[in-house]
């Protein structure tokens, strides 16, 4: 461990080569589906180990000046590859439209670079330094620890990274033997409160399981019961959605798991639906017709007939050209062989904290038109939606749209409103 942090021999050759495997590395896995919610693709959106990569290459910096440098050039390169490599292979646009904010960290990482090598001096000043990055790792190693204990084992290797690494710095960087036993002490007391943390503040997953006549067949309203029968999963509830106008089933899971959904009238008459909750997504079972809803996973009832209309087919983007705070383009893409039609409802969602999308509140209760809009030939619609009478002019954020066609809630790419 002390030549893996400092008795490198880091030439500029072997950190370009470094870089271009990082990024290749993490591009990749963030386009493996096996590896969704797992340790392996978190690299592809959390910081953990390019905190790793950075001190690697601090610690194997002969001065400040080259410190700052190679972790400049470093994030140069791979950065932009995780999107570049995504958008050649998917013909998507995420270079544009996500690397214009993390170019702000590439920038960052030259004063980072430059103060971080201090740390090698050996002084109390060094520990100042690597307290804020040790902070981070805490904040990393709670959400980590969350999301295993919803999840399990789903994102173990990244909790138990985080708590390592966390005790490596001190004890490695330093030969001060005061200031190790301070770094180490200092990495426990994080340890301990995150977990803490973790236990108080548990993850949760909320999303709409069923909606009033939907392809679930269920027809229910406020007058209904609904509950899940192994209520260790967490809560479901019966909620009118103004930007729909309908009735749906809307759940706060705590942790992953199989259960039944039971929809009870008032004459004690249940409807019940097998559900296999995961971490964003679910799988839902009508157990009487043995018919299948599907939200954002591909499940074993798609081999079903290729006439089927399948969500997986369908692919909804925003025209970055046509944002405004007021409104957009939307284009659907719909690759099923049998095409269906759009009708002009939607709703909006802001990403909020934890990577968690919020339902966007309406100024008042909508009432949308009833007409339809149909794919061409090639099964695109496109839409001009003006959201300013429904949630006003929205403000800077990250955004999705949700459209719901009577078959299924479909959810579009990501965009940005700016300032």
């Amino acid at each position: 461990m002390k030549k893996f942090l400092g008795g490198i021999n880091l030439s500029w050759k072997k950190l370009i080569i470094f870089a271009i495997f990082a990024g290749l590395y993490t591009g990749v896995m963030a386009m493996i589906p096996i590896a969704k919610d797992t340790s392996f693709a978190d690299i592809t959106i959390s910081f953990e180990v390019w905190i790793l990569f950075g001190i690697l290459i601090i610690m194997n910096s002969k001065s400040p000046k080259e410190s700052c440098l190679k972790c400049f050039v470093f994030f140069l390169i791979s950065q932009p590859l995780v999107y570049l490599i995504q958008d050649v292979i998917h013909h998507s646009n995420l270079f544009l439209t996500y690397y214009r904010n993390w170019i702000i960290w590439t920038i960052l990482t030259i004063p980072m670079g430059f103060i971080g090598w201090y740390m090698k001096n050996n002084k109390w000043w060094g520990l100042i330094i690597l307290i804020p990055m040790l902070l981070f790792l805490g904040i990393h190693y709670n959400r980590f620890l969350g999301e295993t204990m919803y999840y399990f084992p789903h994102h173990l290797l990244s909790t138990l990274f985080c708590i390592v690494t966390m005790l490596i710095y001190p004890i490695y960087i330093f030969e001060n033997k005061k200031i190790k036993i301070t770094g180490t002490i200092i990495s426990l007391i994080i340890i301990l409160i995150m977990t803490i943390m973790s236990f108080v503040n548990k993850t949760t997953y909320n999303t709409t399981l069923l909606t009033n006549g939907g392809s679930a067949g269920a027809v229910f309203d406020d007058t209904y019961k609904v509950y899940l029968e192994n209520d260790k999963l967490g809560d479901v509830y019966i909620e009118y959605n103004n930007a729909l106008e309908d009735y749906m089933v809307n759940a706060e899971f705590k942790k992953a798991g199989k259960t039944n959904l039971i929809l009870e009238d008032q004459n004690g008459n249940k409807e019940v639906y097998e559900i296999d909750v995961k971490r964003d997504r679910y799988d839902i079972n009508k157990k009487e017709t043995n018919s299948i809803v599907n939200n954002n996973t591909m499940s074993k009832a798609d081999t079903k007939s290729e006439n089927e209309w399948k969500t997986e087919s369908v692919h909804i983007t925003v025209n970055k050209d046509s944002i405004t705070k007021r409104g957009a383009i939307i284009v659907i893409e719909d690759k099923n062989e049998k095409k269906v039609s759009w009708g002009m409802n939607f709703a909006i969602q802001k990403a909020g904290e934890d990577n968690k999308w919020v339902d966007m509140i309406t100024k008042e209760v909508v009432t949308w038109l009833d007409m339809a809009q149909h794919p061409n030939e090639n099964g695109i619609t496109q839409m001009q939606l003006d959201w300013s009478k429904v949630y006003g002019e929205l403000s800077p954020g990250t955004y999705r749209i949700v459209k719901y066609n009577g078959l299924s809630t479909l959810y579009s790419e990501p965009f940005i409103i700016e300032e």
